[in-house]
């Protein structure tokens, strides 16, 4: 008779246990994936944004060829940097200045370096 005394609350300390021990992580992780979620939805929500931008203004762009074809007869298809070192050194002049050294070069593109693969390891 003891015996079935005990096993109800037996029953419902391993309940207990089993829910605080395996649900309520799973629950944790669901929050967790949920705050995930959201944030990557704002993303998208940016991204499409931006797309729809993107998207007007080249709309724009091709209502109004007349003016950049326009714009494209003052602007060169081409840099020349001599013409800007000429104007720099005579606004320079202009202002007192000396220049002894100048250097236009182009950024150095970083490239990510191959991964090395090392050789097998012979066995003597």
């Amino acid at each position: 008779m003891r015996l079935k005394v005990l096993i109800v609350p037996f029953f419902i300390v391993m309940i207990l246990i089993l829910s605080i021990g395996y649900i309520k992580p799973d629950f944790d992780t669901i929050q967790i994936k949920k705050a995930e979620k959201a944030s990557k939805e704002l993303k998208v929500t940016n991204i499409d944004t931006v797309t729809n931008n993107i998207s007007s203004l080249n709309s724009a762009l091709d209502t109004q060829l007349e003016t950049e074809k326009f714009a494209y007869q003052y602007l060169p298809e081409v840099l020349d940097q001599e013409q800007v070192i000429d104007a720099f050194n005579f606004l320079a002049n202009q202002s007192g200045l000396a220049i002894t050294k100048m250097d236009l070069d182009r950024p150095i593109e970083v490239l990510a370096p191959e991964p090395v693969i090392a050789a097998p390891a012979r066995v003597s």
